[in-house]
């Protein structure tokens, strides 16, 4: 079996709801930099030829520790020997003015 590694540097970027006009549905700006942004680096190791097999997919994913764990002793033990967990999932940007 093949394996295909790559890393998404920055922060994750959680999916925001998409926005339906008369128009047609469409994600907002900072949904849609993010998925090209991801598609661009995963293009750079995409293999030639397509993948017909079945195949296994694994993602971790790396958060910045919050400062309320940081700052204390316990749960930077606890979090570093991954009994601490991220309790919320990532929270996408705003950009610009609320409507």
């Amino acid at each position: 079996m093949n394996v295909l590694t790559f890393e998404i540097p920055g922060d994750v970027q959680a999916q925001q709801r998409p926005r339906v006009t008369r128009n047609g549905t469409f994600d907002p700006k900072e949904s849609k930099d993010y998925k090209s942004f991801v598609r661009l680096v995963a293009s750079q190791i995409a293999p030639e030829t397509l993948i017909t097999e079945d195949i296994k997919l694994t993602i971790d994913v790396y958060r910045k520790m919050p400062k309320a764990i940081s700052n204390s002793k316990k749960k930077l033990q606890q979090a570093l020997n991954g009994e601490l967990r991220p309790t919320t999932k990532p929270r996408h940007r705003q950009s610009g003015k609320r409507h």
